[in-house]
């Protein structure tokens, strides 16, 4: 059971009915049913939405259910209207770093085996850019690139 967890705050605003009407508190129990049934279980999860405080709860009450590790991805938005739905923590790249670093400790907490998936090279656990293939290593220098 994979479930479309997504946000937990504003879920009303941010998802459509059928994904808002499932409530954070309800999805613990869910997956915990789901796998005392001999099911994989796991959700997806978007960084961005939420303070650094409510992905650390809600990761917390969530991560001890999963038996393959959640798909966390990074919300992006494409336009000035979408800019306005990220947390304005998220605003700032040490957001991600404190949200990798809260699923990273939960985990070791959990003394889980769960490791998560690079996507392509490109980014690494929790959505971020990985160091060895960041996207910027590969680009030639340029003037004022802060990145090298």
């Amino acid at each position: 059971m994979f479930l479309t967890a997504e946000c937990v705050s504003r879920r009303d605003f941010l998802l459509k009915n059928t994904k808002a009407d499932l409530l954070p508190e309800m999805m613990p129990a869910l997956l915990a049913d789901a796998r005392a049934a001999g099911l994989d279980t796991s959700f997806t999860y978007i960084a961005g939405l939420d303070t650094t405080a409510q992905l650390e709860k809600f990761m917390t009450v969530m991560l001890p259910q999963v038996t393959l590790f959640p798909s966390i991805q990074i919300f992006q938005p494409h336009n000035r209207i979408m800019d306005r739905l990220l947390t304005p923590e998220a605003e700032c790249l040490g957001y991600y770093f404190n949200a990798r670093r809260v699923v990273e400790n939960i985990m070791t907490d959990l003394d889980s085996s769960l490791t998560p998936e690079l996507c392509g090279g490109v980014t690494g656990p929790c959505g971020l850019p990985s160091t060895p293939a960041a996207p910027w290593r590969d680009r030639p220098d340029e003037p004022g690139d802060r990145h090298r």
